[in-house]
C-alpha cells in the first residue's frame, strides 16, 4: 500500500516534469491541493516506515507487543506485591524463631564455657598443689645435699690441716 502510494506520487511528478509544465494545474485549484495533500501523506507514511525500520533494527518491539508485554508485567508485579506481604511476615516469624534458637544456643554455650572454666580452675589448683609439693620435696633434698657437702668440706678441711701440720 505504501509502496503503491509512493509510486503513484512519483509517477505524477515525473509526468508533470516531462510535460514541460504544460499539464500542471493551477496552484489554487483543487487538483493541485489534492496532489499536494497526497504527496505530504506519502512523505509522512514513508517517514513512519523508516522510523519503524530503525526501531526494529534497534531491537524495539512494535507498539502492540509492548502493550501485551506491559499487561503481562503488570500481572507479575501484582502477584509479586501480593506475595511480598506473605514473604515479609514469614521472614519476620522466621527471624523471631531464629532469635529464640540463638538465645537457647547462646545460653547452652555459656553453660559449657562456665563448666570448662570451673574445670580449668580446679585443674590449676591441683597443678599448683602438685608444684607446691614438688617444691617442698626439692627444698628438703637441697638441704640434705648441703649437709653432705658441708660434711665433705669439713673432712677436706681436717685433711688439709693434717697435711699442713705434717709438712712443718
Amino acid at each position: 500500500m505504501i509502496t503503491s502510494t509512493i509510486l503513484i506520487a512519483s509517477a505524477a511528478v515525473t509526468a508533470a516534469a516531462n510535460s514541460g509544465g504544460a499539464g500542471l494545474p493551477e496552484p489554487a485549484s483543487y487538483t493541485a491541493i489534492g496532489w499536494l495533500v497526497l504527496s505530504l501523506a506519502a512523505i509522512a507514511t514513508a517517514a513512519n516506515q523508516v522510523d519503524d525500520f530503525w526501531a526494529r533494527k534497534k531491537g524495539k518491539p512494535p507498539a502492540g507487543e509492548l502493550h501485551v508485554a506491559a499487561a503481562g508485567l503488570s500481572q507479575r508485579v501484582t502477584k509479586l506485591e501480593e506475595n511480598y506481604g506473605t514473604i515479609a511476615s514469614e521472614l519476620a516469624s522466621t527471624r523471631i524463631e531464629l532469635m529464640a534458637d540463638n538465645d537457647e544456643r547462646r545460653h547452652s554455650i555459656e553453660q559449657k564455657i562456665d563448666a570448662l572454666r570451673a574445670e580449668t580452675k580446679a585443674d590449676l589448683r591441683e597443678f599448683g598443689a602438685k608444684i607446691d609439693g614438688l617444691n617442698a620435696g626439692n627444698e628438703q633434698r637441697v638441704l640434705e645435699v648441703h649437709k653432705r657437702v658441708n660434711v665433705i668440706l669439713d673432712v677436706v678441711a681436717e685433711l688439709r690441716g693434717r697435711i699442713v701440720a705434717k709438712q712443718r
